[in-house]
């Protein structure tokens, strides 16, 4: 009887899961990415709520208008998670660009998402309530999620793809350029 070949130690299942993204991204990467934007959208969904109830408790602001300010945080979290996450594996722009671009971008999004929010509450009867809001809310995030995912694909995280290391690979986060003596990396 001959001994079965062990799995090396470092295989642990966060690095088989590591594997599975890296072998299904290649072979569906729209799928991968639009899966993990759709993660990264849910963590920033609880954001966006804590936000938009905080802020009309802390300061009794009009559920429309902490609806808006809320976007703002939820937005900074969804990029920065989907910068290491969801287009880890693509060569990265300069944080003070990036940053900015994205929350521009999800405009767009956003207008689809606030508009859908303003007509569900301000025009369909049980929307109205406030019971209500939180799913209101909900919906218009989907409605906007496509869009910010095309933009954020094409526009703010289009770079070409950093070449595939097999002892790194595209899953880890992208080691540290060597830093150009007299020049700030953000």
């Amino acid at each position: 009887m001959t001994p079965q070949p062990q799995p090396p130690a470092a295989d642990s299942p966060f690095a088989r899961l590591r594997r599975l993204r890296r072998d299904l991204h290649d072979r569906r990467p729209v799928l991968v990415e639009f899966a993990l934007f759709g993660m990264v959208g849910a963590s920033g969904f609880v954001v966006d709520v804590a936000l938009f109830l905080g802020v009309q408790f802390a300061f009794g602001l009009h559920h429309q208008v902490a609806r808006a300010l809320s976007f703002w945080g939820s937005a900074t979290w969804n990029w920065a998670w989907n910068r290491g996450i969801t287009f880890a594996g693509r060569k990265r722009t300069r944080k003070r660009f990036q940053w900015p671009a994205f929350l521009l971008s999800s405009l767009l999004g956003f207008v689809v998402n606030w508009g859908t929010y303003y007509t569900l509450t301000n025009h369909v009867a049980w929307f109205r309530s406030e019971g209500a809001r939180i799913p209101a809310l909900l919906v218009g995030v989907i409605a906007g999620m496509g869009l910010n995912f095309v933009v954020a694909r094409s526009f703010v995280f289009a770079h070409k793809p950093v070449p595939r290391d097999p002892d790194f690979g595209p899953d880890a986060l992208v080691p540290p350029r060597p830093r150009e003596a007299g020049r700030r990396h953000a």
